[in-house]
């Protein structure tokens, strides 16, 4: 049997509870739960508890997870890792050929070939132990404390191996023998650098939470692990990894293109002009949306900013429809609403709506400055418009958050024309 122990522990000296802490709506604690479920290669998962309540209820567990509420004596700060796990060998009966390994909470930055590894040394059985080790070139403490010292070039030293907190891995009668969750013969494996962190106060937390979201976008074990767990996180982590994909895939020219269109409608409205906004469906809302924020406010108590949507007066919607047809229920508006010195921004996810890009051609002939707002989906080059934000996501959804994201940008820039 391969069993593995998940110890919580309540009480902390830096941070209170930091194995319960939130992280995105999950638990810090959830995070190791999920990678020894995913792991595959335990027959049976111990989670050492203080108190039944302290497991996150939002979470489904498999039949091979058992939650243990330890001894008091093994929960107070004093208490040591080797007295829990002398406890839950007895409790549970190990046999002496079984292994246990423990995997802390508070590392939780783990891949799956750390498991497969370590399956692998378990299988081959000539060692006691398996331990988590990284690479350091770090002098060791006879070095520090020589009287002479002198610092060396550490590109020119041979790496030693520090222990982390990852998982330590043993046989039970070795274990029982020794006393010591490391006992001899023991056999290291190394983890990646960037995987040996160890959560002890607030700070650790705060990074942690940033390399999380980095984690679950580049590794699909990871996140699918956690997903697993729960109907609504598989949902949130789906989601969150299709918009922080398409972030990252922003270039500097889209970046650049926005100033340039935020500084126009500053200087716009300093003239004396107007932001427009249209679009259909989603974009609708959104054109109402931005135009709301520019009159009303984004961030900044200032005076009321020029913009209109039009996607409101559902009469004119509806007579121009019925009367000259769909396609031109923004360009018959824009002919009576725009002039020379406004800018007219139109928005489509598809790049395709022929109303957005007729309303756009009008507001080009009567010489206001058009933006057309869109995706990658937009191929058909020959609309020339002074300026095109053209998102990199062909996903409907995330398209339309990036539109919002990208339209408050907007609106902080020309919030800034009282200032200038």
């Amino acid at each position: 049997m391969n069993y593995c122990l998940i110890p919580f522990r309540f009480y902390s000296q830096r941070l209170a509870r930091k194995n319960y802490k939130d992280v995105f709506g999950l638990k810090l604690n959830s995070i190791t739960i999920s990678q020894a479920i995913g792991s595959g290669i335990f027959d049976k998962i111990i989670i050492a508890v203080d108190d039944l309540h302290e497991v996150d209820e939002n979470i489904s567990l498999p039949p091979n997870i058992s939650i243990y509420t330890r001894d008091p004596r093994n929960s107070d700060a004093e208490s040591s890792l080797e007295s829990l796990l002398k406890e839950v060998i007895d409790v549970f009966e190990f046999e002496p050929d079984n292994w246990v390994t423990v995997l802390q909470v508070t590392n939780p930055l783990r891949k799956k070939r750390y498991f497969d590894l370590l399956q692998n040394a378990q299988r081959k059985a000539q060692h006691s132990s398996i331990t988590s080790v990284v690479g350091s070139k770090r002098f060791s403490y006879s070095e520090v404390i020589e009287p002479n010292f002198v610092r060396s070039n550490t590109q020119n030293k041979t790496p030693r191996f520090l222990e982390t907190g990852s998982f330590w891995s043993f046989k039970v009668e070795e274990f029982q023998k020794s006393g010591h969750r490391n006992p001899s013969p023991n056999l290291p494996i190394e983890i990646d650098v960037e995987d040996d962190f160890d959560i002890d106060d607030i700070d650790d937390f705060e990074i942690f939470r940033a390399l999380h979201l980095k984690r679950i976008t580049c590794d699909n074990w990871y996140r699918q692990n956690i997903e697993k767990l729960s109907t609504v996180y598989k949902h949130f982590f789906e989601h969150f990894k299709n918009h922080v994909d398409m972030l990252f895939k922003i270039e500097p020219d889209l970046i650049d293109e926005v100033n340039s269109v935020g500084c126009k409608i500053r200087s716009s409205i300093q003239m004396g002009g107007k932001v427009i906004f249209f679009g259909n469906g989603g974009s609708a809302a959104d054109s109402q949306h931005l135009a709301t924020e520019f009159i009303s406010k984004l961030k900044n108590d200032r005076s009321p900013l020029p913009a209109l949507a039009l996607t409101t007066d559902t009469s004119a919607l509806t007579a121009i429809s019925n009367d000259y047809g769909a396609e031109h229920i923004f360009s018959r508006q824009v002919a009576a609403l725009v002039k020379a010195e406004d800018v007219v921004i139109g928005i489509t996810t598809s790049g395709n709506s022929i109303n957005v890009l007729n309303g756009l051609e009008q507001a080009k002939a009567l010489g206001a400055t058009t933006v057309l707002m869109t995706s990658i989906r937009y191929e058909n080059m020959s609309h020339e418009f002074d300026f095109c934000l053209r998102v990199p996501s062909e996903d409907t959804a995330a398209i339309q958050e990036l539109h919002i994201f990208l339209g408050h940008i907007l609106v902080a820039i020309g919030e800034q024309t009282d200032a200038s």
